[in-house]
C-alpha cells in the first residue's frame, strides 16, 4: 500500500500465503487485510483499476466505490473480449473454446472456465449490491458492457476521457511536429508491434507502403520482428514519455498508424498523437471509432492490409486532406489530466454519472446529455460539475467556430481552475 509522492516508500505491505493468480470471489487472509486497513487508515472512498490480484471482498466493505472500466476482465479473460471479432456475448461452452484457442488468452493459464464463470457472475452481483459507481473511459466501452452481460444492460456508465499531463504538452508546444514535405510519404508507428496492437496487420501491406513511403518505428520493443529490419524503416526501440516530443519533431510525420486489431478502450498514444496534431489513420474499432471523425480529424479503415495501403495511397496523392486534419487537430484543446480529476471528483461527490456525447455532437431534435444532481451535492460540486459539463460541450461543439471554441474552453477552464480546484 503506498501514499502518493513517497518515492516509492510503501506505507504497509502484506504477503498472502494463498496468492491470488487471477481474481477470487472470497479470500480470507485478503478480507482481514481490508479490515486493517479500515481500522488504521482514512478510507472514505475505493477506485477500482483492475481487479487482477484482487479479492471481489473489496466491494464488501461498506465504502463509496468508481469501477473504472479499463477493459473487460472480470467478464472476459483474455481482457480485450475478442476472439476472431469482438465478441457479442459468451457462454460456458464459447469460453472453454476461446480459452484454449484464443491466442489474446496468455494470463491467468491456471484457472478454468468453471472458475472464471464465478467470478463474471459474482462480480455483476457485487456491483450491483454495492451501489458501485461505474466510469469508462469511452462510449464504445459502455456500449460493449452493456451488451456482453445483461447484469448491465441499464446500468448508469459515466464517460470520463483520460487526460495528458501539462510537461508533456509543453513539449509538444516547444517542439512543434512539422511535415518533412518529402517527396516520399513520412509515416509513424508509436508503441508496441504485437499481434494484438496489429503487428501483423502492418507486416502483410509492409512491401506496399515502403514502395512509396518511409515508416518510423518509435518505441517498437525489442521483439525480433522482420518489420524492423527492411528498407526504408527507422527505429527507436524505446523511450521515455518525455521524449516523445523530440522524436516525433525529428521523425517530421506527414501521418501516423494505429493498427489495433481489438478494439481499444482509449488510447492513450491517440491522445498524443492528436496533441502532436499529426493525422493519423486507425483501425475502426473501439474507441478509435468513437474519437476520430472519419477525413475530419483522422482517418478510420476497416482491418485489413488492403485498406490500410489502399488509404495511404490516396493521402500519398492528396496531401491536402493531411493537412486540413492537421488544422482541425490544431483548433482542439488537449484533455489535461486535472479535467479528468475534477470530473472524477465530481462523480465521488455524488453527481449522478452524465453521458458524454460521441463527437459529432446529436443532430438537432435528438435529446441533449443531462446532468443529474443528487441531493447530497454541496452547490460547489454542483457547479463545478456543470462548468466540465459546458467544457465538454464547448470543446466537442462542431458548430462553433475553431476561435469560439478555444476561446470559451480558455474561460471554463480558467473558472474550473479558480472555482473547483482549490
Amino acid at each position: 500500500l503506498y501514499r502518493l509522492h513517497q518515492d516509492g516508500v510503501p506505507v504497509r505491505v502484506w504477503t498472502l500465503t494463498t496468492p491470488i493468480l487471477s481474481t477470487v470471489v472470497g479470500h480470507s487472509e485478503y478480507a482481514k487485510l481490508l479490515e486493517e486497513i479500515r481500522a488504521h487508515l482514512p478510507v472514505s472512498r475505493i477506485l477500482v483499476s483492475t481487479l487482477i490480484g484482487h479479492s471481489l471482498d473489496i466491494y464488501k466493505m461498506g465504502l463509496p466505490i468508481i469501477h473504472i472500466l479499463h477493459d473487460y476482465y472480470p467478464w472476459c479473460p483474455p481482457l480485450y473480449a475478442t476472439w476472431e471479432t469482438p465478441c457479442q456475448s459468451c457462454n460456458s461452452d464459447r469460453m472453454t473454446q476461446c480459452l484454449v484457442e484464443n491466442d489474446a488468452h496468455r494470463f491467468f493459464r491456471d484457472a478454468q472456465t468453471s472458475q472464471f464463470l464465478a467470478v463474471r457472475d459474482a462480480f455483476v452481483d457485487c456491483i450491483a449490491k454495492s451501489d458501485a459507481k461505474l466510469v469508462a473511459p469511452s462510449e464504445s466501452v459502455a456500449q460493449r458492457w452493456r451488451g456482453l452481460s445483461t447484469g448491465f444492460a441499464d446500468t448508469n456508465i459515466a464517460i470520463i476521457a483520460h487526460g495528458l499531463s501539462p510537461d508533456l504538452l509543453s513539449g509538444f508546444d516547444s517542439t512543434p511536429v512539422i511535415p518533412a514535405a518529402k517527396e516520399r510519404l513520412r509515416v509513424v508507428v508509436i508503441g508496441s508491434l504485437a499481434p494484438h496492437k496489429g503487428g501483423a496487420l502492418l507486416e502483410a501491406a509492409l512491401d506496399a507502403i515502403t514502395a512509396f513511403a518511409d515508416l518510423h518505428l518509435i518505441g517498437c520493443g525489442s521483439e525480433d520482428m522482420p518489420v524492423k529490419t527492411r528498407p526504408g524503416v527507422v527505429m527507436v526501440e524505446s523511450y521515455v514519455a518525455s521524449e516523445l516530443p523530440a522524436l516525433l519533431a525529428d521523425a517530421a510525420p506527414d501521418v501516423a498508424l494505429l493498427l489495433s486489431v481489438v478494439p481499444e478502450t482509449f488510447s492513450y498514444t491517440l491522445s498524443e498523437i492528436h496533441a502532436a496534431n499529426i493525422p493519423c489513420v486507425a483501425t475502426n474499432l473501439g474507441a478509435f471509432a468513437d474519437r476520430i471523425v472519419d477525413d475530419e480529424t483522422g482517418f478510420l479503415i476497416d482491418v485489413t492490409p488492403q485498406a490500410l495501403v489502399a488509404q495511404l495511397t490516396l493521402l500519398n496523392l492528396d496531401r491536402g486532406r493531411l493537412a486540413k486534419v492537421r488544422q482541425n487537430l490544431a483548433a482542439q484543446q488537449p484533455r489535461l489530466i486535472s479535467e479528468m480529476v475534477a470530473d472524477y471528483a465530481v462523480v465521488s461527490a455524488g453527481l449522478l454519472a452524465y453521458q458524454r456525447p460521441r463527437w459529432p455532437m446529436l443532430p438537432v431534435g435528438e435529446a441533449a446529455p443531462k446532468v443529474f444532481i443528487g441531493p447530497e451535492l454541496t452547490y460547489r460540486d454542483a457547479l463545478c460539475g456543470f462548468l466540465a459539463y459546458s467544457l465538454d460541450k464547448v470543446r466537442q461543439s462542431p458548430r462553433l467556430p475553431a476561435w469560439m471554441r478555444g476561446l470559451l474552453s480558455a474561460l471554463l477552464r480558467r473558472l474550473i481552475r479558480f472555482l473547483c480546484e482549490r
